[in-house]
């Protein structure tokens, strides 16, 4: 039986969802009032909410100023995708120690993302259940360890990872070949090419994090 969601954790959703997809943009202002207005909620599930999502680090708490969402900047960027990299290398180096190289979660995913089509950028929702594949994807491969704690330090870069993510698949050159990446570090595990994989899990990386700092120096 599904629990249903409290108060707090649909706050929380609704929340993330807008700072993800940008709709609540970085460095805006947000106000318990005026949610609690919005929504026809009360102040304390807000307050509640907003300190889960700054532990996310996706709002931050300014003194003097309230509680803003976060910036995405460069070195966010390449800090984030350092942490992400470490991680996932540890993972697939578990995976080595065991001897594991049958993924089906993973492959199940990886299948998704071959026959995925770009979704229309005006359909924020489909945008948004687009580019969560492709960090699950990632976050399967994790799991596969078989580490809880790498697990958890992994999910909780979730939000700032897929805040990144979803800009990055929209970038121009960035979908199809992000796709391949993709069959490849999985294919290369599969045959037991672990370190092979690592360097194309690198590489796949770094290739995110140079379209990601060219299109924040943009702005």
């Amino acid at each position: 039986m599904i629990e249903p969601l409290s108060v707090t954790d649909s706050i929380v959703d609704y929340l993330r969802s807008k700072i993800i997809t940008g709709e609540l943009r970085p460095g805006q202002k947000l106000t318990e009032s005026q949610l609690s207005s919005n929504l026809g909620i009360s102040r304390p599930p807000i307050r509640e909410a907003f300190r889960i999502l700054e532990h996310e680090r996706a709002i931050i708490s300014i003194p003097r100023k309230g509680v803003c969402v976060n910036k995405l900047t460069v070195r966010d960027c390449q800090e984030v995708y350092k942490v992400r990299e470490m991680l996932e290398c540890c993972a697939i180096d578990l995976l080595k120690e065991q001897k594991i190289s049958d993924l089906p979660e993973a492959s199940s995913i990886q299948k998704i993302l071959a026959g995925l089509s770009i979704s229309p950028k005006d359909d924020t929702d489909q945008r948004l259940r687009h580019h969560k594949i492709f960090f699950d994807f990632h976050a399967k491969i994790v799991e596969a360890a078989g580490n809880s704690w790498l697990n958890k330090f992994y999910r909780s870069l979730e939000t700032t990872l897929r805040r990144y993510q979803f800009r990055y698949i929209y970038l121009p050159g960035a979908s199809s070949p992000s796709i391949e990446e993709h069959h490849q570090i999985l294919s290369l595990i599969k045959v037991g090419s672990y370190e092979d994989a690592k360097k194309c899990l690198k590489a796949h990386i770094d290739r995110t994090v140079t379209l990601l700092k060219v299109s924040i120096n943009a702005e």
